[in-house]
């Protein structure tokens, strides 16, 4: 059938200039409709949201936080990125200092201890990449991305690849193969549809329109991630645990237990409610987290700061990539 609706597409370019431009809006139309349908049908192959009420009020593994960001958000976004910095802290293989008043500092301790290899890259795109001498300024990272946005978006689109490699082994996610070649033919047939809209029917905006729906499917059918089903039994052991930190008792929990939440609050997307708990026990005693580097530097909202520079920097960094087209993808210090 696919291999038909191609030669049919391709017959066009046979016909007379009158027939090209009633059978382009023919298939313009037929491709509205199916077009319709396959969205239909492409959200039936996603997983169903999962809704749980049932509370438990401890993590169901100790397993790496930015997995467990990838595994409930189902993408390797900014907080993944955030998160293995985070590790790389509660490691020692990273220090976060504040020099001439307000300024922020990664510094790379240099204990080579045993890195995942996506840790292992962070530190080379920190230290090595935008950094000099084991310092990393914060402000150097977001002047990086804007100034040259090509370069860093292009370090932070090979990490992703280093960190969808290496959590491969987790087995989160089921094959997309199957979806992505069925839907194949359709993608082709939409660009004929596009170029013939435009040489044809002189329509545009049309094929403007065509070519965005497309271009938009196509990028929802690469990102369609299915969980397993046994990681779909740990993601809703996670999404159980969600629910008790989203109770008032966290200010309860001895530091030990708050710095294990710590990172999984922020993965769940629960860090707010973390920090009512966090205020809460600081209230009872100012110097409770003076042991404690994570939980002071959330609980003083400098982690905020420095999670803002970093979500910051990935952004802009991004939408220039893509809106620019790729400028400024040399490295410039």
């Amino acid at each position: 059938m696919s291999i038909l609706v191609l030669i049919a597409l391709l017959f066009v370019l046979l016909l007379s200039n009158t027939l090209k431009y009633k059978l382009v809006v023919i298939m313009t139309i037929l491709w509205a409709i199916y077009t319709i349908y396959y969205i239909f049908k492409l959200g039936r192959e996603k997983d169903k949201k999962e809704v749980v009420t049932t509370v438990t009020n401890y993590p169901p593994n100790n397993n790496y936080s930015p997995y467990i960001r990838y595994l409930y958000s189902t993408k390797v976004d900014y907080k993944v990125f955030i998160l293995t910095i985070i590790e790389l802290i509660l490691k020692g293989e990273i220090k976060l200092v504040r020099q001439n008043g307000n300024e922020y500092y990664l510094i790379d301790n240099d204990k080579h201890s045993n890195l995942e290899k996506n840790e292992a890259f962070v530190k080379k795109i920190l230290f090595s990449n935008i950094g000099k001498k084991d310092t990393c300024p914060l402000n150097k990272i977001l002047r990086v991305a804007t100034e040259n946005s090509g370069y860093f978006y292009d370090m932070y689109k090979e990490w992703i690849n280093v960190f969808e490699f290496e959590n491969a082994k987790n087995k989160y996610f089921k094959p997309v193969k199957r979806i992505v070649d069925n839907s194949l033919m359709y993608f082709v047939s939409s660009i004929l549809l596009v170029v013939y809209n435009i040489l044809f029917t002189k329509y545009v905006v049309v094929a403007l329109i065509i070519f965005y729906v497309t271009s938009y499917l196509t990028i929802v059918v690469n990102n369609l991630k299915n969980r397993e089903d046994d990681a779909k039994e740990e993601y809703i052991k996670w999404l159980e645990f969600k629910n008790y930190l989203k109770t008032n008792s966290l200010d309860e929990l001895d530091i030990s237990s708050l710095e294990n939440y710590a990172t999984y609050a922020y993965a769940l997307d629960e860090y707010d409610n973390f920090l009512v708990a966090l205020n809460k026990k600081y209230l009872k005693d100012e110097h409770v987290f003076d042991k404690s580097i994570l939980l002071s530097i959330m609980n003083f909202r400098i982690f905020d700061e420095v999670e803002e520079v970093l979500r910051k920097s990935i952004k802009i960094s991004r939408n220039k990539y893509v809106f620019l087209f790729k400028r400024n993808k040399g490295r410039k210090i």
